[in-house]
């Protein structure tokens, strides 16, 4: 992404927040958090989204309200699981020469996905997949490094709760139930 796109991002746990921050730092103009979870949806404020939203359809709207019809120009989707229905639905709020990004896992059980291909193939959308974001750790973990240590990325905001390890069933069920963006084990604790 680059300065002044229109970056959307679906699902605001841990992946997506750390995407929004992305789009912040490198200079996104609009960046839309899409996440059912209210809690999710107002804390990705804190890190950098402009709009948010509850439903895919209400993206469709806002992006297409931000954008002019023009759309996003970079999709990622982290929901807590894609399905096939994310795919399609964050390919329609990709612009023309846009790209969207897959950062989350699936259901084993998700093997493929519907997409017009027509469409997407005369409209130039890119389509990718990604892990650790693509992440090159001898070029990138210094320059992560040094943002975080100049206050840019904000990662120790982003724990929301500190468990102790006997409560680490109590940790998955808040995770598995949108409650925190991110939580940790605190041995001090």
């Amino acid at each position: 992404m680059r300065g002044g796109d229109t970056v959307v991002v679906l699902g605001a746990g841990g992946i997506g927040t750390r995407a929004i921050q992305g789009a912040r730092i490198n200079g996104a103009a609009q960046i839309v958090a899409i996440d059912p979870v209210e809690f999710k949806q107002k804390s990705a404020y804190l890190f950098g989204a402009t709009h948010g939203a509850g439903s895919i359809s209400e993206a469709m709207a806002l992006v297409r309200e931000l954008t002019h019809g023009v759309m996003a120009d970079s999709v990622l989707v982290s929901p807590s699981l894609i399905t096939a229905d994310d795919v399609r639905d964050a390919l329609r709020l990709t612009r023309k020469g846009g790209t969207c990004v897959l950062a989350g896992m699936t259901s084993q059980l998700t093997r493929s996905v519907n997409i017009d291909l027509q469409e997407f193939i005369l409209m130039n959308k890119t389509l990718a997949g990604t892990i650790f974001g693509s992440c090159n750790p001898r070029a990138d973990i210094a320059r992560l490094a040094g943002l975080y240590q100049s206050g840019q990325l904000q990662l120790d905001e982003m724990i929301t709760r500190r468990y102790r390890l006997d409560d680490i069933n109590a940790a998955y069920t808040d995770l598995l139930n949108g409650d925190i963006v991110r939580g940790i084990i605190d041995f001090t604790i």
